[in-house]
């Protein structure tokens, strides 16, 4: 599977806020979703259906292997940024940036 650095980025964005979602941070869990539909093909953004297909390959595999790295630090700083953030400015940035992933994806 050939990706563009923004798709890169989207991944990595993407696992980031998969760990960091895993805090307890409400509401964050469909930021990840949005980001991983935007950097990734359709047929390769539905897991179960991917595997049921036979789509699953050692490429994706070892992408997921290697996304592991930007989730682990947004679980280690989760329960550190919730500390420290507003709830009402986090929810709004959440809603932002839902709001933007999903425009990129009717555009």
């Amino acid at each position: 599977m050939n990706l563009t650095s923004w798709q890169w980025l989207l991944l990595a964005l993407g696992a980031f806020f998969t760990g960091l979602s895993k805090t307890g941070v409400a509401g964050l869990g469909v930021l990840p979703v949005a980001l991983f539909a935007n950097a990734l093909p359709a047929r390769a953004s539905t897991v179960p259906f991917s595997a049921r297909l036979g789509l699953i390959s050692p490429g994706s595999l070892a992408l997921d292997a290697l996304l592991v790295i930007p989730m682990i630090p947004g679980a280690l700083l989760g329960p550190v940024i919730l500390r420290h953030i507003n709830q009402r400015a986090f929810e709004l940035m959440v809603l932002v940036l839902t709001v933007a992933a999903a425009l990129r994806l009717l555009v």
